[in-house]
């Protein structure tokens, strides 16, 4: 039976278990699918497509910045996700992307790694993963991540560089990602880009701001983001 109170949550509170509900059948015939510790933050898992590739993942929460994942691809059998503990992991199509919060596997925090996710999940070793690992952002001094966001087939990154934003494009076709273009600001006026649908389409929206201007909303594609439609 479906249980509620202390015994199911986490000593910080939060909920300690995942709970399958068939759709059309009772929620007293809810079964318990996954359980994390009482000492845990908290615990949770869902299911969601990514450009038409099913996952479900699972995870635990084991301190406010560490956590513990677990992923199904498919109709495959769960499998952990073998990455730093305070590392945070995502999807894009058949790959996975990493973004490190400490140094691994030759590459220094702050990074964004991509992996094809059956390959990486399967691997025995730490040289066999490092080996399917493609470097998206590598920080330098100046350098760092602030945001990302995503069409259909491209990744985009928005990142800092002395003080001026520089969005970079990459393209994923034929299971690999490259990079496309770079959309450099000014200081002062920042372009930033949002997805308008991103399962279905490359448009994004483009928003430019800065201290003396006024924000402008215009309409661009992600293969063409300098030529926007207001």
């Amino acid at each position: 039976p479906l249980l509620q109170g202390e015994e199911e949550m986490t000593d910080s509170g939060y909920p300690r278990s995942v709970w399958e509900w068939r759709r059309g059948t009772p929620l007293a015939e809810a079964t318990k699918v996954y359980e994390g510790e009482q000492s845990d933050v908290s615990v949770g898992g869902f299911a969601y497509l990514d450009r038409g590739r099913r996952y479900e993942l699972r995870y635990r929460s084991l301190t406010f910045y560490t956590s513990s994942y677990e992923l199904k691809v498919g109709e495959a059998a769960w499998a952990p996700i073998p990455i730093p503990a305070d590392a945070n992991v995502g999807t894009f199509a058949d790959q996975l992307l990493v973004t490190l919060r400490s140094a691994w596997l030759g590459h220094p925090a702050g990074a964004l790694l991509a992996a094809p996710a059956d390959g990486f999940l399967g691997a025995g070793d730490d040289a066999a993963r490092s080996a399917l690992l493609t470097p998206l952002f590598t920080p330098t001094e100046t350098c760092s991540l602030e945001a990302s966001t995503e069409t259909k087939n491209y990744l985009v990154l928005s990142c800092l560089d002395n003080v001026v934003t520089e969005c970079r494009f990459w393209r994923y076709a034929d299971g690999a990602f490259s990079l496309e273009r770079c959309l450099k600001g000014e200081v002062g006026l920042s372009p930033s880009f949002s997805a308008v649908d991103a399962q279905t389409s490359d448009d994004l929206w483009r928003t430019s701001d800065g201290y003396t201007q006024p924000t402008t909303l215009a309409l661009a594609a992600a293969s063409s983001p300098d030529a926007a439609e207001a």
